[in-house]
């Protein structure tokens, strides 16, 4: 029986930033993830600048911020060709570029680097979510990974 405060189901961007707040603040947690490794093919092409200002409290925007480019900002065509809306890049207010390009495999790649600081963080890749049940106390939970099926408490 492995117990953690926080079980993590999802080894992207958002599962991975949880994380890095968890580890930052000692709460011990468990990262599940099916895949071996993070995602090949990203789903996110942009981040903001409140998402900036979520990896600066773990110490990580400032070294993320160097493989970003600042957006311009994007037009919206609909079926016909026409532009329906266009957002410009947007004021800086907190100290960020309000748009920024990414590339998604860089920013899970930075998180999961990230993490090594912090022992209170468990990652299990390769690891199948089986079941989860809850109750007034804690969720269980079945995983099953190259090894055998585990109970884990949070």
């Amino acid at each position: 029986m492995i117990d953690v405060d926080v079980a993590i189901v999802g080894a992207g961007p958002v599962g991975l930033t949880c994380a890095n707040l968890l580890g930052a603040a000692g709460v011990s947690c468990l990262v599940i993830e099916q895949q071996v490794g993070t995602s090949a093919h990203p789903r996110a092409q942009t981040i903001d600048d409140e998402s900036l200002r979520t990896l600066q409290s773990f110490g990580l925007a400032q070294r993320f911020l160097a493989s970003t480019l600042t957006a311009d900002g994007s037009a919206y065509m609909d079926g016909n060709g026409e532009c329906f809306a266009r957002i410009g890049p947007g004021p800086r207010n907190f100290g960020f570029a309000k748009r920024n390009y990414m590339l998604q495999q860089q920013l899970d790649a930075q998180l999961l680097e990230n993490l090594a600081q912090y022992s209170s963080v468990q990652l299990r890749f390769g690891t199948r979510l089986e079941s989860f049940a809850q109750d007034h106390d804690a969720v269980a939970l079945k995983i099953t990974d190259r090894t055998g099926q585990r109970d884990i408490r949070a």
